[in-house]
C-alpha cells in the first residue's frame, strides 16, 4: 500500500515543483534529488517532482527484461502531469492517516476557475485551513508513517507555506533553524534556491546551487541550468547566457522552452546585441510548448514584435533579483511622462510599487500600485492585477484584513490579462488567509 502511495505522491503531489520562478512571474517550479537504481518493481522515492518521476519510471522500464519500448508512452505522462500541476500548485494539500496507511488529499481552496472542471472531476475539495492544520499534524506525530513521509511532507509543507500561507521569512527561518540538508539533498537544494528566486533573494539562491554537492551519483537535470541562468540574470552578469543557452539546448521536453528563450533574449537585448536577440525571440515562435502562463506570455511578447523598453526591463530583472537599490536607481530622474504607451506607464508606477515595496517603503509602494491599477485595470498585462495583489500584501501584513480582502478581490475582478490563473490563486489565498 505504501508503495501505492509513494506513486502517486511522485506523480501528483510532485508535479507541485513544476513552478516558473519570479522572473516568469508564476510559479511556478520541477526538481532533482540523488537517484538511485530501485530495488523494488515499484518507484522507490515519493514525493519526487514530475521529471524525477519519469526519469524513475523510465529506470524502472530499464531494469525490467520485458520492457517493450515501443509501448512505452511517456509524452503521454508528460501531458498528464502538465494537467496535475495546474490542479496541485492551484489548490492545497492536507494529509490524514488511514487504517493501514497515509492518505494525501489536495483541495480545492484556491483552484483557479480555469481548472475547476479538472478538480470536480477528480472530486477534489476541502479549506485550506483545514488542510495546512492536517499537514502540520504530520509534520509533528511521532508515528512510523509519518516519520516515513517526513521529508515529503516537509517539502509540501513548506511550498504551501510560501505560496498559499504568504509566510516567506518564516519558510526561510524553517530551512535555516531545522538544517535542512541543502547542499546533499538535492529535493532540498531545488526548493531552497527555487524559493529564494521567487523571493526576489537571487544572491541566496546561487549560493545554495553552488554549493550543493558534485559528487557522482546525482540525478543530471538541466533545471539547474536554467535556474542558474535565471539568477544571473537578474544581476546581468556576463554568464548568464551560458547557462540559458545550455538548458534550451539539453532540455528536451517543452515545458518553459519559451520562457528561457525569453529570458535569454533579453539578455541580449540589454546587452546590445540585437542580432541575438532576434535569434532567440524567432526560436520562441517554434520551440517548446505553450502551456505554463511564462511560455504563453512570452510566445505572446514574441508574436507582437515589440521589445520592452530598456529602462523598464533593467528595472524589472534587478528587482526580481531582490537589487532594489539598484534597480530604484536605475529609474532615478525618469517619471510617467518620460514613457510613452499606456502599457510603459502603467509598468512604470508598477516597477516602482514592487521597489518601494522590496525596502519596506510601504505607504510609497500602495501610491505606485493605486497609480498601477488605476492607468493599467483595461490594458491585458498583469501589472494592474500585480499591484492589487501586492497591496493586499501590504494591507494584511499591517493588519488591516478588510483592506486587504478588497485588493484581493480587486484582483480577482481583473479579466484577461496575463498571468490570469495563477495571480487569481495567489488571491483566493489571500481572501482565505484574512477570512
Amino acid at each position: 500500500m505504501f508503495k501505492a502511495t509513494s506513486i502517486a505522491l511522485s506523480l501528483v503531489l510532485g508535479a507541485l515543483l513544476i513552478t516558473p520562478p519570479l522572473l516568469a512571474q508564476s510559479p511556478p517550479a520541477m526538481h532533482g534529488h540523488h537517484a538511485a537504481t530501485p530495488a523494488a518493481s515499484t518507484p522507490s522515492l515519493p514525493g519526487q517532482d514530475a521529471f524525477g518521476a519519469i526519469a524513475e519510471v523510465v529506470s524502472l522500464l530499464d531494469a525490467d527484461p520485458d520492457t517493450d519500448w515501443s509501448r512505452v508512452d511517456l509524452e503521454r505522462l508528460r501531458q498528464h502531469l502538465i494537467d496535475m500541476n495546474e490542479v496541485v500548485l492551484r489548490s492545497e494539500v492536507k494529509q490524514l492517516p488511514v487504517p493501514g496507511g497515509l492518505a494525501m488529499e489536495v483541495v480545492a481552496g484556491t483552484i483557479p476557475d480555469g481548472y475547476k472542471w479538472l478538480s470536480s472531476l477528480l472530486g477534489i475539495k476541502g479549506s485550506i485551513k483545514t488542510g495546512m492544520d492536517r499537514l502540520d499534524k504530520v509534520l509533528m506525530a511521532d508515528d512510523v508513517t509519518s516519520h516515513w513521509f517526513r521529508k515529503e511532507a516537509t517539502f509540501y509543507y513548506l511550498y504551501l507555506q510560501f505560496y498559499i500561507g504568504n509566510k516567506h521569512e518564516e519558510v526561510f527561518t524553517y530551512i535555516k533553524t531545522h538544517n535542512l540538508d541543502i547542499k546533499n539533498n538535492y529535493l532540498f537544494a531545488y526548493l531552497a534556491a527555487n524559493l529564494a528566486i521567487n523571493d526576489q533573494r537571487a544572491a541566496y539562491a546561487e549560493q545554495v546551487m553552488r554549493q550543493r554537492s558534485r559528487e557522482g551519483g546525482y540525478l543530471s537535470m538541466p533545471v539547474w541550468d536554467l535556474e542558474m541562468g535565471y539568477v544571473l540574470l537578474c544581476h546581468q552578469s556576463p554568464d548568464a547566457h551560458v547557462y540559458l543557452e545550455k538548458f534550451i539546448n539539453t532540455f528536451k521536453g517543452r515545458f518553459y522552452v519559451k520562457d528561457a528563450l525569453q529570458k535569454l533574449s533579453w539578455y541580449y537585448y540589454l546587452d546590445g546585441d540585437m542580432v541575438r536577440a532576434t535569434q532567440c525571440r524567432t526560436q520562441i515562435l517554434s520551440k517548446g510548448g505553450a502551456e505554463s502562463d511564462a511560455d504563453k506570455q512570452a510566445l505572446k511578447e514574441a508574436k507582437s514584435g515589440k521589445w520592452p523598453d530598456r529602462v523598464l526591463l533593467k528595472a524589472r530583472v534587478l528587482c526580481d533579483g531582490g537589487y532594489y537599490g539598484e534597480a530604484l536607481q536605475s529609474l532615478q530622474g525618469k517619471g510617467s511622462g518620460d514613457f510613452h504607451t499606456p502599457e510603459d506607464k502603467c509598468e512604470f508606477a508598477y516597477r516602482l510599487g514592487r521597489i518601494y515595496d522590496g525596502l519596506g517603503r510601504s505607504n510609497e509602494a500602495v501610491s505606485a500600485y493605486l497609480t498601477a491599477i488605476k492607468t493599467g485595470e483595461h490594458l491585458k498585462e498583469y501589472f494592474a492585477a500585480r499591484a492589487a495583489l501586492q497591496a493586499g500584501y501590504i494591507y494584511e501584513r499591517q493588519g488591516d484584513k478588510t483592506a486587504a480582502i478588497d485588493y484581493f478581490q480587486k484582483c480577482l475582478s481583473l479579466k484577461d490579462h496575463d498571468y490570469k490563473n495563477s495571480l487569481d490563486q495567489k488571491a483566493k489565498a489571500g481572501i482565505e488567509r484574512c477570512k
